[in-house]
């Protein structure tokens, strides 16, 4: 229940409260940022060493975002972040945010995605990965996207609430 600011004192005590339960949240949220060549990202994923966890919403991207989403990767455009976060014993990373796009890259790359009604490079609508040529493949599979590498000491609520604060009024990053 919301009490009205009005009602709240606010002492020194509640002042040095506050700030030990930021810093304390703060240092339990740290991360880094990393850049990983997409094939490093699909690998990961394909290894299961990257997870999606159940709360996550399932692929909800149809093949035209998808195909525009590995277009962009192509042409260079700037990603979004994405953030992932380890896990207690630092061996997976769980996807917090950046599923769709990195199941649609190991769709891609995995050749279960085939371009189409692409506006840019028309001329690769009806290609697979594998019908790429190799110095394009290369230049995809190297392509660097950067990740926010979370600790997992965080809440689990914590971590759901990060999600849903990443996706308020969220579309997809290529609509």
């Amino acid at each position: 229940m919301l009490q009205n600011n009005s009602e709240i004192c606010i002492t020194s005590s509640l002042v040095n409260d506050s700030c030990d339960q930021i810093a304390q949240l703060q240092r339990k949220l740290g991360h880094s940022a990393r850049n990983f060549s997409v094939d490093y990202i699909v690998e990961q994923f394909c290894k299961k060493h990257f997870f999606i966890q159940n709360f996550q919403r399932s692929l909800v991207w149809g093949y035209k975002q998808r195909a525009r989403f590995i277009e962009s990767v192509m042409l260079g455009f700037p990603i979004p972040f994405m953030f992932i976060a380890s896990t207690q014993n630092q061996e997976r990373f769980e996807i917090i945010d950046g599923s769709q796009r990195i199941q649609t890259l190991v769709a891609f790359l995995t050749d279960h995605l085939k371009l189409d009604n692409l506006e840019i490079l028309p001329s690769l609508n009806g290609f697979k990965f594998s019908d790429l040529p190799l110095s394009q493949q290369d230049k995809l599979k190297s392509r660097l996207l950067t990740v926010f590498l979370m600790r997992k000491t965080a809440p689990f609520h914590i971590m759901q609430e990060m999600f849903k604060r990443l996706h308020i009024n969220a579309s997809p990053c290529i609509s």
